[in-house]
């Protein structure tokens, strides 16, 4: 079983993946299209009670709804510094590990900001933290009563998971 793969998963209901996931899965289509030059495809999704960190870098970022969202997402140190050479093509040919966690951090912000332009009309209102770095994959996240709804992507830099995750 992939790191990104939970044992716990059960599946997310067409409303939510809808109304929820569809806009973050349409925002990180569009992020990685200007960005990387890439077309990552949705392999799956799943929603899980205790959201951890799927991967050994993840970027989380406060989302400011009423209902504490935040966003997280989770890549392999592999898939991360393939995505940031993609990205940083132009300016460095070998991304350092720090400019990798910049890198990582400022797609976080930037899928996050086109969805909230996606969800400016619904009652999803978004409004965006900082970028936290979190290193290290199965870290909790929230607390007691926290559920994330989870997508995992393909791309040519490999596979990485977006959650969202929400106290109840």
């Amino acid at each position: 079983m992939s790191i990104l793969e939970r044992p716990d998963a059960e599946p997310v209901p067409p409303e939510i993946e809808q109304e929820i996931l569809a806009p973050f899965i349409e925002a990180t289509n569009v992020t990685l299209a200007e960005l990387a030059r890439m077309e990552p495809y949705v392999r799956s999704t799943y929603r899980v009670q205790g959201p951890r960190t799927l991967g050994d870098i993840s970027a989380k970022l406060d989302l400011g709804t009423s209902a504490a969202w935040s966003l997280l997402v989770s890549l392999s140190n592999a898939t991360a510094t393939a995505l940031a050479a993609r990205i940083l093509a132009d300016a460095t040919p070998e991304p350092d590990e720090d400019l990798i966690r910049d890198c990582m951090g400022e797609v976080a912000n930037v899928i996050s900001g086109q969805a909230k332009t996606i969800l400016s009309e619904s009652p999803y209102q978004l409004t965006l933290s900082t970028p936290t770095i979190l290193l290290g994959a199965g870290l909790e996240i929230g607390g007691p009563g926290t559920e994330g709804l989870v997508i995992i992507f393909v791309c040519e830099a490999g596979e990485f998971a977006i959650q969202l995750c929400r106290q109840r």
